[in-house]
């Protein structure tokens, strides 16, 4: 859809719809050396904080497959997780995103029925606070006790400590950045505009 929009202003040759976690060779192969002019990857809605290979792969291999004049557009959710949320168990589990993303991915794992699943995440699920490789960031880890396993995390960033952190580990040049933060909760959105310098 965002590239329907954009075709009209800009010619889009080629898009891709991807898992940056996984598929690189799919890709890189896609992309080829027929293509010339911008690329431009993006990772939005928090992905890179709830990826389960972890921030510094998952930005390595997406700055691996940058060539010619390449971009990186990145929104992340910026706050802090801390021992409050973990009080917050039962009204987490009843949004229906989080209901859904945790129901259907157990399902997936063990074979279960969705519904079954859906309406026993209260007993199953655990909370606890985890780690990030992002100095300053702070992750909800989402644990199954029946297979005493993490099924889902997700994490929220210090919005300067990140940027630091890609630029210092990354060949990444900041182009624009903003966080909106809600004012009464201090929880926001921060966007970023990266041009990557291979």
């Amino acid at each position: 859809m965002a590239c329907n929009h954009m075709e009209g202003q800009y010619s889009i040759p080629l898009a891709i719809n991807a898992d940056f976690e996984g598929g690189y060779d799919f890709i890189k192969t896609t992309l080829g050396d027929s293509i010339s002019g911008k690329t431009v990857f993006s990772i939005l809605g928090n992905a890179i904080g709830n990826s389960d290979i972890g921030e510094f792969k998952l930005i390595s291999q997406l700055c691996n497959l940058a060539t010619g004049e390449a971009y990186l557009f990145l929104s992340v959710a910026t706050g802090v997780f801390d021992n409050s949320i973990l009080g917050e168990k039962k009204a987490l589990l009843r949004s229906n995103y989080i209901e859904y993303l945790l129901a259907g991915g157990l399902a997936m794992r063990t074979a279960e029925s969705f519904s079954t699943l859906k309406s026993h995440l209260e007993k199953r699920i655990s909370l606890a606070l985890g780690k990030s490789e992002v100095d300053g960031a702070t992750s909800l880890k989402f644990n199954d006790r029946q297979i005493n396993q993490c099924i889902f995390s997700s994490k929220r960033y210090d919005f300067k400590k990140l940027r630091s952190w890609l630029e210092k580990n990354f060949p990444l040049e900041l182009l624009d950045s903003e966080n909106t933060l809600t004012p009464t909760s201090g929880l926001g959105i921060g966007s970023y505009i990266f041009r990557i310098n291979n």
